[in-house]
């Protein structure tokens, strides 16, 4: 039974298709970002599916029915959207997680609360939550909170980001006309704002270029639309576009021809190919060859400043790039947050060391002028020297201890000025 709770539990927080009074009517205004999947592309790409006289066929119909007789789950109806919203944080980014269904009946709720005990390992505290004059169903453990918004919307994240959402400082409404547009094509997409995209560009090790023309881009969307997947650029200079499509158009040019070339020359080796090389030189020819393939199914256009480029559905390319731009996403706010904790070691060690100073200054008759870390560590006063969070973190003293002297960092300086 929690075999299949889980399964459910993994559907919901992976599953979408789009309904009128779902993420539409419950997008966050204070947004950088936004990543959707539809329920369809998932299975897809799960390769889920309740056809054919596989048993795994016959598996998945058999949970279906189970949780329509059983939990008043039909998931082929009741499952709508998944994905996150990217907000401004007090670190950097933070996140939103939602999903849209059927969550109106006590059972339903209940099941979901025991899918994710399940995939959490950890029990759940369910509890109402005050939201917009109102009380809200929530479910939380260990700093994590799902909050049920209304009866086809659920909110989760972090404790503190969700807090904000309570609290009114993350807002939601009315999906804006451009978001209104990508939904008319397709209900799986990547949408980032130019604030995202410049901060972005200043990933580590991010190429030059790559870094100017993201740091010059309004917007960025990427959506499946039939058996395409159509990515629209829209620059905030035409020249930025103009450069853009240049650039694209070479790169498409340039592999296309080496590839033709390796193609040519793994046709040629196989003629007289060895039973030890067989293989390589069948995957070299190969994997060219569908190369080619699929840069000349790549198309690139432009309109003024923005620049569209379409190229053939990949399910696993488009969920993999979803969570590359997660990747991204979290790399400047990781470092971010890592160098803050560092600080505010470093500023902590400053303390434990003036204090032990004060102390040793009023219990000696010869106090301490300037720092000493290996006389307070033989009178007592110290049991040992700071750990240094980073190799470039050092302790000495500036002025005079006895008065207004500090204790400063060449990396961090001194926690008295800031």
């Amino acid at each position: 039974m929690r075999k299949l709770l889980l399964t459910v539990g993994l559907s919901m927080l992976l599953s979408i298709p789009v309904f009128a009074s779902g993420i539409q009517d419950n997008y966050c205004e204070n947004a950088l970002g936004a990543i959707v999947f539809d329920y369809k592309d998932v299975r897809d790409l799960l390769e889920i599916t309740d056809a054919g006289e596989s048993k795994s066929a016959e598996a998945f119909r058999t949970i279906k029915s189970t949780l329509r007789e059983k939990f008043e789950l039909d998931i082929d109806n009741d499952l709508r959207n998944v994905g996150c919203f990217v907000v401004p944080d007090v670190q950097g980014l933070g996140f939103v997680g939602f999903a849209t269904g059927k969550y109106n009946s006590e059972t339903k709720v209940q099941l979901l609360c025991e899918a994710f005990k399940s995939a959490l390992k950890k029990e759940l505290k369910t509890e109402k939550v005050p939201f917009a004059g109102s009380s809200l169903n929530s479910l939380t453990t260990d700093g994590f909170r799902i909050v049920f918004k209304d009866a086809e919307t659920l909110f989760f994240g972090s404790e503190e980001t969700i807090q904000k959402v309570l609290k009114g400082e993350i807002k939601f409404g009315k999906a804006p006309d451009y978001i209104e547009e990508i939904f008319a094509n397709s209900s799986s997409f990547i949408q980032l704002s130019g604030n995202l995209l410049a901060l972005l560009s200043s990933v580590p090790n991010m190429p030059a270029e790559v870094a100017r023309l993201a740091s010059n881009c309004k917007s960025f969307h990427a959506y499946k639309k039939g058996e395409s997947i159509v990515i629209g650029l829209n620059y905030s200079e035409k020249s930025m576009a103009e450069n853009s499509e240049s650039a694209l158009v070479k790169f498409k040019s340039d592999v296309i021809q080496q590839s033709k070339n390796i193609c040519n020359q793994a046709k040629e080796e196989l003629k007289n190919v060895t039973v030890k090389d067989f293989f390589v030189k069948a995957n070299t020819y190969y994997v060219a060859s569908k190369q080619i393939d699929n840069l000349e199914a790549f198309s690139i256009t432009r309109e003024n400043s923005t620049l569209m480029i379409s190229l053939p559905y990949n399910p696993v390319m488009m969920t993999a790039g979803g969570i590359g731009v997660i990747t991204a996403m979290a790399i400047p706010n990781f470092v971010k947050a890592r160098e803050s904790s560092r600080e505010k070691a470093c500023f902590s060690n400053q303390r434990v060391l003036l204090g032990a100073v004060e102390m040793y200054n009023l219990d000696n008759p010869v106090m301490m002028e300037t720092l000493d870390v290996d006389q307070l560590i033989k009178k007592r006063y110290l049991f040992k020297a700071p750990v240094l969070p980073t190799p470039e973190c050092a302790y000495r003293s500036e002025g005079d201890l006895t008065k207004d002297g500090k204790i400063v960092c060449p990396k961090h300086g001194a926690y008295v000025d800031r």
